[in-house]
């Protein structure tokens, strides 16, 4: 573990993932913490006590000076309505400027969803990618460019999260609303099917939280590490629902559950073409583990968190 870094600079600050990262970031003693925004205001929250710099990813002269020497760069900004070429180019022209302004590493945040169907039932960092979507093709397409633009250059790290949840997230909304919403049997026949079916969660504090350890490790440098929680064995949708419906105060299905053997789920969502042909695979965070990262926030305290959270949100 290298001496921490003085100043972050956060692209995507922002976004999900961004605030919470900033809001973290600000508690550690000692760390400066800049942000890079298209927009001339800072955010009305409490991360207006970062340093707010505007500049645009897309026209490389406006990132002069958002870059100090041996700072650490984190990489989340990901603009949807661009097109895959625009986001490459920006992430390109970030990697020109960590290299120019002397950065000590970037920090490059993408997806551990980048094997398209898989046969194996456990994906590492080794795994080979077969992208199976646009989504997937371009997130693979930054990496790629930013190995190409930085080898030699600077230091680059990638983190590849799997589905991130929390406050202020969209993931597992659907989750709780269906929740509400549906009659029991359609909950009991949802259930039957979907029991096994691996969610591959992980709660937004422990990505932030990794960010921050791979920022720390010097041995990181050139490392693409997983961050999930996919070794815990109740990370499926039927744990997840039931603990959902008690957490949301809702009634429980009465009768026991006969559950979908896990060997037919594969086979089943292959038969109707759908994308959960991996619902059996788990995204292994062993690499990451093993470089003396430890998750802040446990299985149920996540859950615990995200719901208190969208109990607020339901208030008038």
């Amino acid at each position: 573990m290298a001496a921490k870094p003085s100043l972050i600079c956060i692209t995507g600050a922002s976004g999900f993932i961004g605030r919470h990262l900033t809001s973290r970031l600000l508690k550690e003693p000692g760390v400066r913490v800049r942000c890079l925004s298209r927009k001339k205001t800072a955010p009305s929250t409490s991360e207006c006590k970062a340093e707010w710099f505007q500049g645009d990813l897309r026209v490389p002269r406006t990132l002069e000076g958002f870059i100090e020497r041996d700072c650490v760069v984190v990489h989340l900004a990901y603009a949807p309505q661009d097109s895959r070429a625009e986001k490459i180019e920006a992430a390109v022209n970030l990697a020109r400027a960590v290299a120019e302004g002397g950065a000590r590493r970037l920090i490059h945040v993408s997806t551990a969803v980048l094997n398209g169907p898989s046969g194996s039932a456990t994906i590492t960092e080794t795994s080979a990618c077969h992208p199976a979507s646009e989504y997937q093709e371009t997130k693979i397409a930054i990496e790629r460019a930013l190995e190409d633009e930085l080898s030699g250059r600077s230091g680059l790290s990638i983190i590849r999260p799997t589905c991130v949840y929390g406050p202020g997230g969209k993931n597992l909304l659907k989750l709780c609303r269906e929740a509400e919403s549906d009659p029991l049997a359609l909950k009991y026949a949802k259930r039957s099917i979907l029991r096994h079916r691996r969610l591959n969660l992980v709660h937004v504090a422990n990505v932030v939280e990794a960010i921050w350890h791979v920022a720390r490790l010097e041995a990181a440098s050139g490392e693409t590490f997983i961050v999930s929680e996919d070794d815990l064995p109740e990370n499926n949708f039927g744990d997840v629902s039931a603990f959902v419906e008690q957490g949301l105060g809702l009634r429980r299905l009465p009768a026991p559950v006969l559950a979908l053997p896990k060997p037919l789920l594969r086979p089943f969502f292959a038969v109707l073409g759908r994308s959960h042909a991996n619902a059996t695979v788990n995204y292994s965070c062993e690499k990451l583990l093993r470089s003396g990262y430890r998750r802040p926030v446990s299985f149920r305290e996540g859950l615990d968190d995200f719901l208190a959270w969208y109990r607020r949100q339901r208030l008038p």
